[in-house]
């Protein structure tokens, strides 16, 4: 809760990081699809182009490591909204 302070009866640092897990939520699935512009070149988005430049390794290196841990951060922003949203969001669904 970052040691935010209650405010008018509600917990302000719950509400923070619960609304930030939810944007970060959405956020994920907003980046797996720019990594995969066409699913019939999903191979394209899982590669690294080793000898074609730094621009386009550099490119891969986010896109690719970003697809690879994509699952794993998912994971962690519904778990965070999850921690601190369960009797607002959580239990309601």
């Amino acid at each position: 809760t970052m040691h935010i302070p209650d405010g008018w009866g509600i917990e302000l640092g719950l509400w923070f990081m619960g609304i930030i897990g939810m944007v970060w939520f959405v956020d994920c699935f907003i980046a797996i699809y720019l990594s995969f512009p066409h699913w019939r070149s999903w191979r394209k988005s899982l590669a690294f182009r080793w000898r074609q430049g730094s621009h386009k390794l550099n490119f891969d290196l986010h896109r690719s490591g970003g697809v690879w841990v994509w699952l794993l951060l998912l994971i962690l922003a519904l778990t965070s909204v999850s921690m601190n949203l369960q009797t607002q969001v959580m239990r309601p669904l």
